[in-house]
């Protein structure tokens, strides 16, 4: 018989399925909630309770590691990596570095209906699929028993992931494998629902009257602060739009589809359990630094261990403008470094509309303001007068 598996709260799970991999006979899989995320369920009738899971989750299993804290401003010295990357390419020089010693990295791709699965490639040519944001929960189960196996056998793995995803990897490998597997988190925002992905690529393609066959989230023909997304499609039509003004990107900025456990996350900056921290350098103009007024795209690169720090001194000839800065300078217009995302309490409001509109309707419903809304601005508004005249 199926049922949730309970190891933990079902609001602490990440969806990072390390228990999946975890699981020797394959009794655990991942099913879809009724807003779209992903949890595990568990066949009792198989299960033997050996505890692999439990020993997997990342939310049970917090390891403290060794810290570096290096912080840096930096970007690929590539012009064409740098053209091609969402914010300074730090992440493929990482990647080429493992790749040209032998190792492999396991990272995010669309497949060829538009679902987001890490991968495990060994080649240039494979990493073009890894690189940009996806701005979607990756299905991992499948790639992480690749890791494991990878690494436990010696050898080297890149693991680009959200921080709750780096940190399932890490117990799913153990202490056996550990030191040959890097991870690499992203500044995470939280993790959009596949489920309303699903709905909005399909509702595109009946928009479109056409399949999507590539999505770009972070296009930077328009230069790296422009936001902008490009779908192409199957007929040789390209959209390209403010991502701001699209209503799937619109609504995960505004954190109307994330995950519950994504307001809580367990695993920002001092908690972390990856090796580096990469993100767009939001702010980088503060630095006061005029290589970085090219509208071309800076990384901000955390160097958060010993194994990190070794490999960031291997690649630093392939960056160009590294300007080391300090925790206070680099969370200022980068929050979620340093903290997690804010629940929206418009998300009951958005869920609840999606399941007679669209994506795009639910969205625009969702962010309008109600009178009810207008009434609680005025009341804070009139309170705070109050009670400044009082002081």
């Amino acid at each position: 018989m199926m049922k949730p598996l309970d190891i933990i709260p079902h609001q602490d799970c990440t969806g990072c399925e390390s228990c999946v991999a975890s699981c020797g006979i394959s009794c655990i899989s991942m099913q879809q909630d009724k807003r779209g995320f992903f949890y595990p369920w568990v066949d009792s009738d198989r299960c033997v309770n050996c505890g692999a899971c439990s020993r997997a989750c990342p939310v049970l299993n917090v390891k403290k590691l060794g810290r570096v804290d290096e912080i840096y401003a930096c970007r690929a010295n590539s012009e064409e990596v740098l053209q091609n990357s969402s914010s300074g390419g730090v992440f493929t020089m990482l990647a080429n570095n493992i790749l040209a010693a032998g190792g492999s990295v396991c990272g995010a791709s669309f497949n060829s209906r538009q679902e987001v699965h890490h991968e495990t490639v060994d080649s240039e040519a494979g990493l073009i699929r890894l690189r940009s944001s996806k701005y979607v929960q990756s299905r991992t189960a499948q790639a992480l028993k690749d890791v494991k196996r990878l690494s436990r056998n010696g050898h080297t793995v890149l693991f680009p992931g959200t921080p709750c995803q780096c940190a399932g990897a890490r117990s799913l490998v153990g202490k056996s494998g550990n030191d040959n597997l890097i991870c690499m988190e992203v500044v995470c925002h939280g993790v959009p629902s596949p489920g309303v992905f699903d709905r909005y690529i399909s509702e595109m393609e009946q928009k479109f009257k056409s399949k999507i066959v590539g999505i770009n989230f972070r296009d930077k023909s328009a230069g790296w602060k422009s936001y902008r997304l490009t779908i192409r499609l199957e007929n040789g039509n390209t959209i390209s739009v403010d991502g701001r003004k699209d209503p799937y990107v619109s609504g995960f900025i505004d954190n109307l589809f994330l995950r519950e456990s994504c307001t809580t996350c367990r695993f920002k900056h001092s908690h972390s359990q990856a090796d580096f921290t990469v993100g767009d350098f939001w702010g980088v103009e503060d630095l006061k630094k005029d290589c970085y007024n090219d509208n071309k795209g800076v990384s901000l690169l955390c160097v958060n261990t010993r194994l990190g720090k070794e490999l960031f001194c291997r690649i630093k000839d392939k960056l160009a403008d590294i300007t080391p800065t300090d925790l206070a300078s680099a969370s200022k217009k980068n929050p979620c470094l340093i903290e997690p995302t804010s629940y929206n309490p418009r998300t009951r409001r958005f869920y609840r509309s999606l399941q007679a509109h669209t994506v795009e309707e639910s969205v625009i419903r969702a962010q309008r303001y109600t009178f009810f809304d207008k009434v609680k601005i005025s009341m804070k508004y009139r309170l705070g007068r109050l009670f400044y005249a009082k002081s």
